[in-house]
């Protein structure tokens, strides 16, 4: 074993002498490379600087793949890495969601199902129960939803970022197109994990009872009373309602939050000294980048908690018609009524959500499975 380790660390070593081109992975250490399971290519894993942009052209030049590297203190294997990705994204992003994103995204649908101004919206959130009203339908469904989101995506983005650098490798994308193109798709699997969880959450924040003063056990069995009711009363196939459109949605969101967060990043990297940047100002970068996907896509996010809306049940109608009513009723106006409210939550929550999953993973994954580096 240490002969087959020195022998690929020497292969490795030869290749970086050879071409330092390559693109880091998601969630993978910045001086590791990664090995798709798919693929009997090895692609490089670890991103270094680059110029190009999306409408630059690639070079049909094909790129020397790095081989595999062992981790040097043995942590994690090429078998378990995937495994370890997926952990750790489920993690972090149960307890971004637990701490903040939760409460966000819970001001951010009532907003766009109600239209109230944020004071009343949270003096009817803390009412009766206080500050423990904010976390109404975090538990069950939130926790769910916080581990399938951070854990589908990263699983998915693992999975399908090594043949996106194979493109990239082959010379038929740019690097920051594949990386982008990896970020639409896993966001696109996360859709449809989502969407069911997502819907019996949304139920759980619009129905009035949840206001009422009870405690947290007794709002844990009436969040579960809830999932069993929709099921109950709507059929089981009531919990993908919408989820087409959710996991287009996704497809455009983690597309635009990738493309914005690299575009802000090479910009950055022209003005800070050395062309590196800092771990903070790779944070910044993403939570800039969330911020401006996160306005683009507002439309169809309102869209999505519309058609969840317990208002809706049983109201069969198409996205199109949803847009043309609105329309018809207000005009721009109310187009802007019916699909911008609760912008300002979302902004925070979008960006929030880019930096955990971006920037704060790949970090967690280098302290627990790299720190013998």
């Amino acid at each position: 074993m240490a002969d087959e380790s020195s022998s690929v660390d020497s292969e490795s070593n030869d290749d970086d002498e050879d071409d330092d081109d390559g693109a880091r992975g998601f969630l993978h250490s910045r001086k590791k490379v990664m090995r798709s399971p798919l693929s009997s290519s090895s692609i490089s894993a670890s991103f270094v600087s680059t110029s190009s942009v999306m409408g630059s052209p690639v070079k049909k030049t094909r790129r020397k793949a790095s081989a595999l590297t062992i981790p040097r203190g043995g942590a994690v294997s090429a078998g378990n890495e995937f495994a370890a990705k997926l952990l750790v994204s489920a993690l972090v992003t149960l307890v971004f969601e637990g701490c903040c994103g939760h409460i966000c995204e819970f001001l951010k649908i009532l907003k766009m199902t109600t239209g109230l101004p944020y004071g009343t919206l949270i003096a009817s959130i803390t009412n009766e129960k206080g500050i423990a009203g904010f976390w109404d339908g975090f538990v069950p469904w939130g926790v769910f939803q916080s581990i399938g989101k951070g854990g589908a995506f990263g699983i998915a983005h693992a999975l399908i970022l090594p043949l996106m650098l194979k493109l990239y490798a082959d010379g038929k994308v740019s690097e920051q197109l594949a990386k982008v193109m990896a970020g639409g798709l896993a966001g696109g699997v996360q859709g449809y994990v989502l969407s069911p969880l997502l819907l019996l959450k949304t139920r759980v924040m619009t129905d009035p009872i949840f206001r009422e003063k009870m405690s947290t056990l007794q709002t844990i069995a009436a969040s579960f009373s809830v999932g069993a009711r929709v099921v109950t009363r709507e059929g089981p196939l009531t919990l993908m309602k919408g989820a087409n459109v959710f996991a287009l949605k996704r497809i455009f969101d983690w597309s635009s939050r990738y493309y914005f967060a690299e575009i802000i990043e090479q910009a950055a990297m022209g003005v800070v000294e050395g062309g590196a940047l800092s771990d903070l100002q790779k944070m910044a970068c993403s939570l800039a980048g969330g911020g401006l996907s996160s306005v683009v896509t507002l439309p169809l996010d309102s869209m999505v908690a519309k058609i969840q809306d317990s208002k809706a049940a049983g109201v069969k109608m198409s996205p199109v018609q949803m847009v043309a009513n609105s329309y018809d009723a207000g005009g721009l106006a109310g187009l802007w009524n019916d699909y911008m409210k609760g912008w300002e939550m979302r902004t925070v929550h979008v960006g929030l959500t880019t930096v955990a999953m971006k920037t704060w993973s790949p970090l967690v994954y280098d302290l627990i499975f790299n720190k013998g580096d």
